[in-house]
């Protein structure tokens, strides 16, 4: 019984977490396109997600693309391809809280 209370509490700092980053990026891809001089330098980068449920990964995938200036492009297997607006809205993969929350919740889940 505690464990789902658990989950709840990790979807919603996820969803919180969410919000914030939709937010910044919304600031960040609008400083873009009205700047006078548009520099960009999209991106495609790969990414190798750890978590194991089908479920989680898409709600990892559907949350990058969420977020402006980024987009889920196909996911297959453990692997993602992200499409990135310019360059800045990369994330080193050690500091992509979104993975982060949803490995702790896939772990409470198969416990």
């Amino acid at each position: 019984m505690i464990k789902y209370f658990v989950v709840i509490a990790y979807f919603l700092w996820y969803f919180f977490k969410l919000l914030l980053d939709i937010i910044s990026a919304n600031i960040h891809v609008a400083t873009i396109v009205l700047s006078k001089k548009i520099h960009i330098v999209p991106v495609t980068i790969y990414y190798e997600t750890k978590i194991k449920s089908d479920t989680l990964k898409v709600v990892l995938a559907n949350s990058i693309t969420l977020t402006p200036g980024t987009l889920t492009v196909s996911m297959v297997n453990n692997k993602l391809q992200i499409h990135c607006l310019d360059q800045r809205f990369i994330i080193a993969p050690d500091d992509f809280i979104f993975e982060k929350i949803l490995r702790k919740i896939e772990d409470v889940m198969t416990c």
